[in-house]
């Protein structure tokens, strides 16, 4: 009678197939993959970073072909700059240029892919658009500002036009159902912009998710008024005047 053993040590191979139709799915990649804005996109909007960098965004898939027409957008945060030498300090960060940003970018919190973290919009299609031109998204000068040696840009809303222009082209332009976030400065750009990118999709259910980009004019716990002057009131002069024409309380 022939030895078992032979077939014994060739179970394990005889068994992976099974192993492997019983395995689970892959989890889906918590990573996004950045994609710079074209040239020639670039070029026709004047679409740059404060430094004259391409501007772009970082991208990942739908999870599932049910979300394949559900979209989530997150304009990302970062403070502003107040003045051309604030402005000239932020070219050499990731805040003013993007020449080093990085080519994969992790999802958490409202963007995780995880369900049992973010179990309403972990399947949707996933848009972080950094933010390099220093002022909410908005700016708008025609022609660059020579300063020290440098040229700056302010070109945040062709920016945005020019982003979303491009991302319509991988899907955006057909969503059923679109969320805008951001937090902080990106939180603001989204009251700032909320209206004009849902105008883009009047057929996508859309709705705006700010986190932490209202700045009431009123005292900290502390009693200080450092958040209304340092944010809103230097970067908006016009809010330093109420309604009723009297001086905001860090100015009378």
């Amino acid at each position: 009678m022939e030895s078992s053993a032979p077939l014994a040590a060739h179970l394990p191979l005889l068994l992976l197939p099974l192993l492997l139709l019983a395995a689970p799915a892959a989890a889906r990649d918590p990573e996004m993959y950045l994609n710079m804005l074209e040239e020639d996109r670039a070029q026709r909007h004047n679409a740059y970073c404060l430094d004259g960098t391409l501007p772009g965004f970082y991208y990942g898939p739908a999870a599932t072909e049910s979300k394949n027409t559900s979209w989530i957008v997150h304009l990302e945060g970062g403070g502003y700059c107040r003045n051309v030498t604030e402005c000239l300090d932020r070219t050499n960060e990731d805040s003013g240029s993007s020449k080093n940003w990085p080519y994969l970018w992790d999802m958490a919190g409202g963007m995780s892919t995880d369900l049992s973290v973010n179990p309403a919009f972990a399947d949707f299609h996933h848009i972080f658009i950094p933010y390099c031109d220093g002022f909410f998204y908005a700016g708008d000068r025609p022609g660059s500002l020579k300063t020290q040696g440098k040229e700056l840009f302010f070109r945040g809303r062709p920016i945005l036009k020019a982003v979303l222009d491009q991302i319509d082209d991988i899907g955006l332009a057909k969503a059923d159902e679109i969320v805008l976030t951001g937090c902080s400065a990106g939180s603001l750009a989204a009251y700032l912009h909320g209206d004009y990118i849902g105008s883009r999709y009047p057929n996508a259910k859309y709705g705006v998710a700010p986190v932490s980009g209202f700045f009431p004019e009123l005292p900290s716990v502390t009693g200080s008024m450092d958040v209304w002057d340092t944010v809103i009131s230097t970067a908006f002069p016009s809010l330093l005047v109420r309604n009723e024409g009297e001086a905001s309380p860090s100015n009378s």
